[in-house]
């Protein structure tokens, strides 16, 4: 459905910006990323298919959250 298509790129925007926080140094591995990176992981995981749509023709959108 649209609604829940729109709630999955929404989240993976807001995973986006906190992967380039963590790719940049900007934010503290064990502080950020330890405590959430299950479901960190488990997001980008269960939406696979989205993040290689999303890819498909622009290899930079989501590059952080791909590289973390």
């Amino acid at each position: 459905s649209n609604k829940l298509d729109a709630g999955v790129l929404d989240l993976a925007n807001q995973l986006e910006f906190f992967s380039a926080a963590m790719m940049s140094g900007l934010a503290d591995e064990e502080l950020a990323f330890n405590p959430l990176s299950q479901v960190f992981c488990n997001f980008v995981d269960r939406h696979h298919d989205f993040y290689c749509f999303s890819r498909q023709d622009r290899e930079h959108n989501f590059s952080n959250t791909v590289e973390l």
